[in-house]
């Protein structure tokens, strides 16, 4: 891309993304302290965006990471004990796959999840998905989700993260 269009990007993730989720975060309040999927997807966002112009706001990025990985827990605290999500299979593949970005790109950008990746029942949610499709390819419908199952790129994480090739 353009300078010009690589510097209107980069303002418009600090201005209107970044430092408006820093207001939140300070807040204490609302999706850095629920514990459903608009968390997973907020936080991972927001990761996401502080890496990504952390050579040129490296405070921000790294006050915004602090933030989200204290915020984190509270979100995939779902998957306890047993991976099972209690949104229902569409947003699991939501949630799921904004927590697998955030560790990935953590890991890649600073070489540590901070233990998210730890967090019970995160290791064994790749079944979930297994055992919530239907030979159909259907899944099977309940909470907040629709019927067709679609692929999932988390799956593929999952299963080099956790060593369970079935799940690629």
């Amino acid at each position: 891309i353009s300078p010009k269009d690589r510097k209107a990007i980069r303002t418009a993730v600090v201005e209107l993304g970044l430092k408006e989720g820093m207001k939140i975060y300070r807040t204490g309040k609302g999706w850095p302290a629920r514990n459903n999927n608009w968390n997973q997807v907020c936080n991972g966002g927001m990761v996401l965006g502080a890496l990504a112009v952390a050579e040129d706001h490296p405070e921000l990025a790294a006050e915004i990471v602090r933030y989200a990985v204290a915020s984190a827990p509270r979100g995939l605290s779902v998957y306890r004990p047993s991976g099972a999500y209690p949104e229902g299979p569409g947003y699991w593949e939501y949630g799921t796959s904004y927590t697998c970005l955030t560790i990935a790109t953590l890991r890649s950008a600073l070489g540590d999840d901070f233990g998210l990746h730890e967090t019970p029942g995160l290791s064994e949610t790749g079944w979930f998905r297994i055992h919530t499709i239907g030979p159909n390819g259907m899944y099977f419908n309940y909470a907040d989700g629709g019927a067709g199952a679609r692929p999932a790129a988390a799956m593929f994480f999952l299963s080099q993260a956790f060593d369970e090739p079935a799940w690629a």
